[in-house]
């Protein structure tokens, strides 16, 4: 079991570019006014290029 969790950073990143690189199409919904944060913080773990291909949802 992968724990996800903030203090997870190296499990997160390799599952995030391994689906990347599998061809997966990822999204995240946030429901709150932090997209850019979620954006912001994939950019820092993935970098500009990884995480342009996640889409993020926001309400």
């Amino acid at each position: 079991m992968i724990n996800l969790g903030a203090n997870n950073e190296e499990q997160l990143v390799s599952l995030f570019k391994n689906m990347i690189l599998s061809g997966h199409k990822i999204a995240i919904a946030s429901f709150n006014d932090y997209h850019h944060a979620v954006k912001y913080a994939l950019e820092t773990l993935l970098g500009q290029e990884d995480a342009a291909k996640i889409y993020i949802k926001s309400a």
